[in-house]
């Protein structure tokens, strides 16, 4: 066990070594991922045989995202969108809760966090983005 160090003396070590095991869900030695992303974009009153989209055509983007792991469990996945300055990114919605969190690191990029792990257990992870 660890003591708090209360009075320390030059010389005196105040470290502690120790070495922790993590176990991994893995079928293979090399513990590899096998991510497959697919994105979908919807435009509110546009055609889908629009092949332009008109400034102010539209009020909002929503950008359907589905991800998923056909591999190992994949540890801190991320999804990032680096977006058009004339873009501002209002919400991420989730139909279910699957700890999925965005977060606008500047004004033209998005980065989203998609699970710790992303399991493979979990056939499929869907949400969106909405600009």
């Amino acid at each position: 066990p660890l003591t708090p160090v209360l009075r320390w003396k030059k010389g005196q070590k105040i470290a502690q070594k120790n070495q922790t095991v993590f176990e991994r869900n893995c079928r293979s030695e090399d513990c590899a991922a096998d991510l497959q992303l697919r994105g979908k974009l919807l435009l509110s009153s546009v055609d889908e045989k629009t092949q332009y989209l008109a400034l102010g055509a539209v009020k909002n983007l929503s950008l359907n995202i589905s991800i998923a792991n056909l591999g190992d469990d994949a540890y801190d996945a991320n999804v990032s969108f680096n977006v058009s300055r004339e873009l501002f990114f209002i919400n991420m919605w989730q139909k279910e809760e699957m700890g999925i969190s965005c977060e606008l690191l500047d004004s033209d990029f998005l980065k989203c966090s998609v699970g710790f792990p992303l399991q493979r257990s979990k056939s499929k992870y869907e949400f969106s983005v909405i600009f």
